[in-house]
């Protein structure tokens, strides 16, 4: 489950992003954060999470996310991790499962309580129900055995904490035009 030495690597991308939506101001002025969204890629082309739709965010669940999805004038900083092809691929695996079963993924806004009130009155979330820090957190820890972020708990987890993470290497940040 975890590395060895011989073992060809692949890289897991986190990327963590100010998506300049009504929502995503909403939660700044409450946070004080920059960076209220978190997506996972293994390609930099799809991206990976959990997410509101449209302007109302009222609904939501799994999404995939490509460059266009984001604003050009969004600022994102974007990190890396190396993991196992056999991590790779049951991650691949598990995003396929998700994409068949999308229509049956929810956002969990309970959780957002939560976190907004800093404390747990909400309890475990269903399957197939979570918002995106909990998601890609989860996500690696399901696939690889590395918890990102150990010093919290799971269901506390904002965006913003994966800049905290000692198991994530930052490689870029900027704005999403400049990323291409």
């Amino acid at each position: 489950m975890f590395l060895t030495e011989d073992a060809p690597l692949q890289k897991l991308y986190v990327i963590i992003t100010d998506t300049q939506t009504f929502v995503n101001s909403l939660i700044q002025t409450v946070m004080g954060t920059i960076y209220n969204h978190v997506s996972f890629s293994l390609d930099l082309r799809e991206f990976y999470t959990f997410a509101l739709d449209g302007f109302n965010g009222m609904w939501g669940g799994f999404k995939v996310e490509t460059m266009s999805t984001f604003k050009k004038t969004a600022r994102y900083v974007l990190f890396e991790m190396e993991i196992s092809l056999e991590q790779f691929e049951r991650i691949k695996k598990d995003i396929q499962i998700l994409r068949k079963k999308s229509s049956l993924t929810y956002y969990d806004h309970l959780n957002l309580v939560n976190i907004l009130l800093k404390k747990k009155i909400f309890g475990k979330s269903r399957q197939y129900q979570a918002i995106c820090s909990t998601f890609v957190r989860s996500t690696i820890k399901k696939h690889t055995g590395v918890d990102v972020l150990p010093q919290k708990p799971m269901y506390m987890t904002e965006p913003s904490d994966f800049m905290k993470s000692k198991k994530l290497k930052k490689i870029s940040e900027g704005f999403i035009s400049e990323l291409g």
